[in-house]
């Protein structure tokens, strides 16, 4: 990837993807997953972690500001967000 398209990817290397379905969320799931995935790049010493968002997805935008992600840049189509690691 291009760091002058994205220039956070220098400070949040790592990228998150996550999809449960309906049934197994709000149940804690998605917390255990991104917390043993931090706790991993952390000890792994990366330096911070991204994730995109569409911008109608508004509980999720909710979800992983509570979770300690913030707006890194807004698109068109939503938000990358980040978080630091260690």
């Amino acid at each position: 990837m291009d760091l002058t398209d994205q220039p956070w990817l220098a400070d949040y290397p790592a990228h998150l993807h996550i999809d449960l379905l309906p049934n197994i969320q709000r149940k804690g799931i998605g917390r255990i997953l991104i917390n043993t995935l931090f706790d991993e790049l952390t000890q792994k010493k990366v330096s911070g972690l991204y994730l995109n968002v569409g911008s109608s997805n508004t509980g999720a935008i909710i979800y992983y500001k509570k979770m300690g992600f913030s707006i890194i840049k807004e698109q068109e189509w939503g938000l990358t967000m980040g978080k630091k690691c260690g």
